[in-house]
């Protein structure tokens, strides 16, 4: 981004919005906090509908990062988590900056999605021209949070939805879950491991989000990918290479049946994600590499 500019950021003490601050910061751009559950300034409200769009007033985008976790067991109340806290909250908001569009609201709102839209398991490379599908519970919360998005697509809000895949980073995500296992030399293959993963690491992601704020021709969905796919055998062969620990150990499909959907949705789901837009539109992963990106995801 060229100049300072004032940014809202909901879940900016997560996982993504860590890093994302922390690049915002050196770019010298102001941050706004949007905290969900919070009365006062900056705060939003699903449960009440409340948003205080004062906060808003005077940014230039918005960015909502902010999600409940889908790395759990898929209960009742764990489903409503999940959609609640994305499709509801960006329903709010983009009410919010559609009636702010004329006065002194952001005019870019980035909103996260996911690769799940394309559904769980498919053939080929998928791109953004890609057909949509909804074959699972993922892929039906990804449909509706971008269609909540709506007032601020009509309001004639610059909207951009990335749609991640696996997001690697030491300080959190899935890499921090799988560490411990891996450093044991207990990691390997899952369910045979010919599964495509389609990953991306937090710092790349961070400067994707930055450069689409920049980029005013950029807008709808984006893969938030790294260029390359892999299969998950070559995933946690590199990942134990990194780690200088074995990791041969195969996990059969079966033992995966205690996290449910979550595991078959997202561990054994099989999606070659390309991002074409982001490509094609000049933007540079600096970590395109499986082996590079575990380097300085584990070692800094």
């Amino acid at each position: 981004m060229n100049r300072p500019r004032r940014i809202a950021v909901t879940g900016a003490e997560g996982f993504v919005g860590r890093t994302l601050c922390s690049h915002l910061r050196e770019s010298g751009h102001e941050i706004v906090r949007l905290r969900s559950r919070t009365s006062g300034p900056g705060g939003y409200d699903i449960r009440t509908g409340r948003i205080d769009k004062e906060a808003l007033r005077g940014c230039e985008a918005a960015v909502h990062l902010a999600g409940a976790p889908i790395a759990r067991r898929w209960n009742e109340k764990g489903v409503l988590d999940i959609i609640e806290s994305r499709v509801a909250s960006t329903d709010l908001i983009a009410h919010a900056l559609a009636e702010l569009r004329t006065g002194g609201g952001p005019s870019v709102f980035i909103c996260m999605s996911g690769i799940n839209r394309y559904g769980t398991r498919r053939e080929g490379i998928l791109t953004e021209s890609s057909d949509t599908r909804e074959d699972g519970f993922l892929s039906k919360v990804t449909s509706a949070w971008e269609e909540a998005a709506g007032p601020a697509v009509k309001a004639g809000i610059r909207t951009v939805f990335l749609r991640t895949g696996m997001v690697l980073g030491a300080s959190g995500g899935p890499l921090q879950l799988m560490l411990p296992a891996f450093r044991l030399g207990l990691g390997g293959p899952i369910a045979g491991g010919s599964q495509a993963v389609s990953w991306i690491t937090v710092d790349d992601l961070a400067r994707l989000i930055l450069w689409s704020l920049d980029r005013g021709d950029v807008c709808g969905p984006v893969n938030a990918t790294a260029p390359g796919y892999l299969t998950q055998r070559e995933f946690a062969h590199a990942l134990g290479k990194a780690l200088r620990r074995p990791a041969f150990l195969p996990l059969p499909r079966w033992a995966l049946a205690p996290l449910g959907g979550f595991a078959k949705e997202t561990i054994l789901s099989d999606l070659r994600v390309r991002p074409e837009k982001a490509l094609a539109a000049g933007f540079t992963f600096r970590w395109p590499r499986i082996d590079e990106a575990f380097k300085v995801c584990l070692h800094g």
